[in-house]
């Protein structure tokens, strides 16, 4: 997490996965990742692929190469057709 907001957050998301599963594995550093999919405009320095995902009202952002970003719109379709995705990149390049 990049800073104290982004740190409550994680925490949270850590809860709300051990709620669905505590058997499920949490590391809390990149070094040993094995893939990795950011949503925002930071540019993790990871030697694993990298899946940068954003939004911008319909439009989902997708690139495996330089941050999107997302848009100022309050319509989460974007936003989650983008998450899914994301996921479906994950899955592809672990299971692939």
């Amino acid at each position: 997490p990049l800073d104290s907001a982004a740190s409550s957050q994680a925490q949270a998301l850590e809860r709300l996965a051990k709620s669905i599963n505590p058997k499920v594995g949490i590391r809390r550093s990149g070094k040993s990742a094995t893939v990795c999919v950011v949503a925002g405009v930071t540019r993790p320095s990871l030697r694993c692929p990298i899946f940068f995902v954003g939004s911008d009202g319909w439009a989902a952002k997708l690139s495996r190469t330089d941050p999107v970003g997302s848009g100022p719109s309050l319509l989460p379709y974007g936003a989650g057709a983008a998450s899914c995705f994301g996921a479906a990149n994950v899955f592809r390049t672990i299971f692939a």
